[in-house]
Protein backbone atom coordinates (compact mmCIF):
# COMPACT_ATOMS: atom_id res chain seq x y z
CA UNK A 1 0.00 0.00 0.00
CA UNK A 2 2.81 2.51 0.82
CA UNK A 3 4.76 1.94 -2.46
CA UNK A 4 1.38 2.34 -3.98
CA UNK A 5 0.76 5.34 -2.53
CA UNK A 6 4.53 6.46 -3.12
CA UNK A 7 4.69 5.74 -6.55
CA UNK A 8 1.11 7.79 -7.36
CA UNK A 9 2.34 10.87 -5.27
CA UNK A 10 5.68 10.92 -7.13
CA UNK A 11 3.88 10.41 -10.72
CA UNK A 12 1.36 13.06 -9.93
CA UNK A 13 4.43 15.50 -8.68
CA UNK A 14 6.56 14.42 -12.23
CA UNK A 15 3.32 15.08 -13.98
CA UNK A 16 2.88 18.64 -12.30
CA UNK A 17 5.99 19.85 -12.54
CA UNK A 18 8.06 20.30 -15.47
CA UNK A 19 11.07 17.58 -14.33
CA UNK A 20 13.49 18.25 -17.42
CA UNK A 21 15.34 14.78 -17.92
CA UNK A 22 15.61 13.48 -14.66
CA UNK A 23 14.50 10.17 -13.97
CA UNK A 24 12.27 8.70 -10.67
CA UNK A 25 14.86 8.41 -8.57
CA UNK A 26 16.96 11.74 -9.20
CA UNK A 27 13.88 13.40 -9.04
CA UNK A 28 12.54 11.97 -6.11
CA UNK A 29 16.27 12.55 -4.59
CA UNK A 30 15.73 16.24 -5.38
CA UNK A 31 12.46 16.90 -3.79
CA UNK A 32 13.84 15.08 -1.10
CA UNK A 33 16.41 17.21 -0.17
CA UNK A 34 14.54 20.38 -1.26
CA UNK A 35 12.21 19.25 2.08
CA UNK A 36 15.06 20.01 4.59
CA UNK A 37 16.63 17.93 7.42
CA UNK A 38 13.26 16.93 8.65
CA UNK A 39 12.79 14.63 5.89
CA UNK A 40 15.17 12.27 7.43
CA UNK A 41 13.24 11.45 10.12
CA UNK A 42 10.34 11.26 7.89
CA UNK A 43 12.26 8.82 5.88
CA UNK A 44 13.03 6.71 9.20
CA UNK A 45 9.01 6.95 9.98
CA UNK A 46 8.31 5.57 6.72
CA UNK A 47 10.71 2.57 6.57
CA UNK A 48 9.57 1.55 10.58
CA UNK A 49 5.86 1.55 8.64
CA UNK A 50 6.45 -0.56 5.98
CA UNK A 51 8.84 -2.72 8.21
CA UNK A 52 6.03 -3.41 10.62
CA UNK A 53 3.52 -3.58 7.39
CA UNK A 54 5.05 -5.97 5.94
CA UNK A 55 5.82 -8.19 9.39
CA UNK A 56 2.25 -7.69 10.69
CA UNK A 57 0.77 -9.30 6.95
CA UNK A 58 2.84 -11.82 6.90
CA UNK A 59 1.67 -12.60 10.65
CA UNK A 60 -1.60 -12.39 9.28
CA UNK A 61 -1.37 -14.27 6.30
CA UNK A 62 -0.59 -17.28 8.35
CA UNK A 63 -3.32 -17.08 10.87
CA UNK A 64 -5.64 -16.58 7.91
CA UNK A 65 -4.80 -20.06 6.67
CA UNK A 66 -5.99 -21.59 9.62
CA UNK A 67 -9.76 -23.37 8.30
CA UNK A 68 -9.15 -26.29 11.12
CA UNK A 69 -10.76 -23.86 14.32
CA UNK A 70 -14.22 -25.06 13.80
CA UNK A 71 -12.60 -28.79 14.11
CA UNK A 72 -10.62 -27.49 17.29
CA UNK A 73 -13.32 -25.93 18.57
CA UNK A 74 -15.46 -29.29 18.39
CA UNK A 75 -13.04 -31.66 19.57
CA UNK A 76 -12.07 -29.54 22.60
CA UNK A 77 -16.08 -29.12 23.32
CA UNK A 78 -16.68 -33.08 23.06
CA UNK A 79 -13.70 -33.93 25.00
CA UNK A 80 -12.23 -35.50 21.56
CA UNK A 81 -8.65 -36.38 23.30
CA UNK A 82 -7.44 -38.05 20.09
CA UNK A 83 -8.21 -35.21 17.55
CA UNK A 84 -7.32 -32.77 20.30
CA UNK A 85 -3.64 -34.05 20.02
CA UNK A 86 -3.73 -34.60 16.66
CA UNK A 87 -4.54 -30.86 15.78
CA UNK A 88 -2.01 -29.91 18.29
CA UNK A 89 0.78 -31.64 17.29
CA UNK A 90 -0.12 -30.42 13.33
CA UNK A 91 -0.41 -27.12 14.00
CA UNK A 92 1.43 -24.14 15.51
CA UNK A 93 -0.56 -20.64 16.10
CA UNK A 94 -1.63 -18.49 19.32
CA UNK A 95 -4.86 -20.52 19.37
CA UNK A 96 -2.95 -23.76 20.07
CA UNK A 97 -1.44 -22.00 22.96
CA UNK A 98 -5.22 -20.99 24.13
CA UNK A 99 -5.96 -24.28 24.01
CA UNK A 100 -2.87 -25.83 25.57
CA UNK A 101 -3.63 -23.30 28.59
CA UNK A 102 -7.10 -24.40 28.87
CA UNK A 103 -6.75 -28.16 28.84
CA UNK A 104 -3.82 -27.50 31.35
CA UNK A 105 -5.22 -24.86 33.86
CA UNK A 106 -8.67 -25.45 33.04
CA UNK A 107 -11.66 -22.88 32.40
CA UNK A 108 -12.31 -20.74 35.18
CA UNK A 109 -13.24 -17.26 34.63
CA UNK A 110 -9.57 -15.99 36.42
CA UNK A 111 -7.75 -18.46 34.25
CA UNK A 112 -9.59 -17.33 30.71
CA UNK A 113 -8.30 -13.50 31.77
CA UNK A 114 -4.92 -14.72 32.29
CA UNK A 115 -4.71 -16.89 28.94
CA UNK A 116 -6.22 -14.27 26.72
CA UNK A 117 -3.45 -11.69 28.28
CA UNK A 118 -0.95 -13.87 27.60
CA UNK A 119 -1.92 -14.04 23.99
CA UNK A 120 -2.92 -10.64 23.51
CA UNK A 121 0.65 -9.24 23.09
CA UNK A 122 0.88 -11.46 19.86
CA UNK A 123 -2.26 -9.96 18.09
CA UNK A 124 -1.23 -6.15 19.66
CA UNK A 125 2.30 -6.42 18.26
CA UNK A 126 3.82 -3.19 17.04
CA UNK A 127 -0.47 -1.27 16.52
CA UNK A 128 1.06 0.77 19.02
CA UNK A 129 3.88 1.83 17.26
CA UNK A 130 1.69 2.09 13.99
CA UNK A 131 -1.09 4.21 15.53
CA UNK A 132 1.96 6.45 16.72
CA UNK A 133 3.29 6.91 13.22
CA UNK A 134 -0.37 7.64 11.97
CA UNK A 135 -0.32 10.52 14.27
CA UNK A 136 3.90 11.47 14.64
CA UNK A 137 4.00 11.72 10.54
CA UNK A 138 1.69 15.07 10.06
CA UNK A 139 2.93 16.54 12.47
CA UNK A 140 6.47 16.44 11.64
CA UNK A 141 5.43 17.81 8.28
CA UNK A 142 3.84 20.44 9.76
CA UNK A 143 6.64 20.89 12.05
CA UNK A 144 8.29 21.04 8.49
CA UNK A 145 5.62 23.39 7.01
CA UNK A 146 6.51 26.11 10.39
CA UNK A 147 10.32 26.20 9.42
CA UNK A 148 9.62 26.10 6.23
CA UNK A 149 7.53 29.20 6.44
CA UNK A 150 9.60 31.05 9.22
CA UNK A 151 12.20 30.82 6.49
CA UNK A 152 10.70 32.50 4.19
CA UNK A 153 9.33 35.34 6.61
CA UNK A 154 12.81 35.80 7.59
CA UNK A 155 14.15 36.14 3.89
CA UNK A 156 10.89 38.90 3.28
CA UNK A 157 12.29 40.84 6.62
CA UNK A 158 15.79 41.16 4.67
CA UNK A 159 14.05 42.16 1.59
CA UNK A 160 16.07 39.66 0.06
CA UNK A 161 13.01 38.61 -1.97
CA UNK A 162 12.56 41.81 -4.35
CA UNK A 163 16.16 40.60 -5.68
CA UNK A 164 15.83 36.84 -5.21
CA UNK A 165 12.33 35.09 -5.63
CA UNK A 166 13.88 31.64 -5.06
CA UNK A 167 14.83 32.67 -1.46
CA UNK A 168 11.31 32.63 -0.76
CA UNK A 169 9.94 29.87 -2.79
CA UNK A 170 12.50 27.64 -0.98
CA UNK A 171 11.38 28.16 2.50
CA UNK A 172 7.95 27.63 0.80
CA UNK A 173 8.67 24.33 -0.84
CA UNK A 174 10.35 22.86 2.25
CA UNK A 175 7.11 23.79 3.75
CA UNK A 176 4.72 22.23 1.34
CA UNK A 177 6.87 19.32 0.57
CA UNK A 178 7.40 18.21 4.45
CA UNK A 179 3.79 18.56 5.02
CA UNK A 180 2.82 15.90 1.77
CA UNK A 181 5.59 13.72 2.64
CA UNK A 182 3.89 13.39 6.39
CA UNK A 183 0.52 13.07 4.77
CA UNK A 184 1.47 10.51 2.52
CA UNK A 185 3.37 8.26 5.45
CA UNK A 186 0.17 8.95 7.56
CA UNK A 187 -1.82 8.33 4.93
CA UNK A 188 -0.16 4.32 3.96
CA UNK A 189 0.14 3.64 7.51
CA UNK A 190 -3.61 4.07 7.63
CA UNK A 191 -5.31 1.57 6.09
CA UNK A 192 -3.05 -1.41 7.06
CA UNK A 193 -3.79 -0.79 10.41
CA UNK A 194 -7.22 -0.83 10.59
CA UNK A 195 -6.90 -3.91 8.76
CA UNK A 196 -4.92 -5.50 11.50
CA UNK A 197 -6.84 -4.33 14.08
CA UNK A 198 -9.69 -6.34 11.94
CA UNK A 199 -7.82 -9.07 11.72
CA UNK A 200 -6.83 -8.87 16.04
CA UNK A 201 -10.76 -8.50 16.65
CA UNK A 202 -11.59 -11.70 14.42
CA UNK A 203 -8.81 -13.79 16.24
CA UNK A 204 -10.44 -12.41 20.24
CA UNK A 205 -13.76 -13.28 18.71
CA UNK A 206 -12.19 -17.13 17.75
CA UNK A 207 -10.19 -17.41 21.12
CA UNK A 208 -13.59 -16.47 22.92
CA UNK A 209 -15.28 -19.48 20.98
CA UNK A 210 -12.38 -21.60 22.09
CA UNK A 211 -12.76 -20.58 25.61
CA UNK A 212 -16.52 -21.39 25.21
CA UNK A 213 -16.10 -24.63 23.98
CA UNK A 214 -13.72 -25.70 27.09
CA UNK A 215 -16.48 -24.23 29.39
CA UNK A 216 -19.16 -26.63 27.41
CA UNK A 217 -16.60 -29.28 28.13
CA UNK A 218 -15.86 -28.68 31.89
CA UNK A 219 -20.06 -28.12 32.33
CA UNK A 220 -20.68 -31.66 30.54
CA UNK A 221 -17.78 -33.50 32.76
CA UNK A 222 -19.57 -31.69 35.63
Amino acid sequence: MMVIVTYAFLNFMMNSVDSGELSSLEYFLNVFYQGGFLMWPLLAISILSLAITIERTVFWMRMSKIDWLDELAVALRDNSKEDLDKLIKQNASPYIDVVKHLLSRGSEDSVVLEIVERVRPQLDRWLVTLSSIITAAPLVGILGTVIGIIQSFSVLSTGESIGDPAAVSGGISTALITTAFGLLIALAAHFPYMAFRVHRDRALGWIEVLVAAAQDRKNKEG
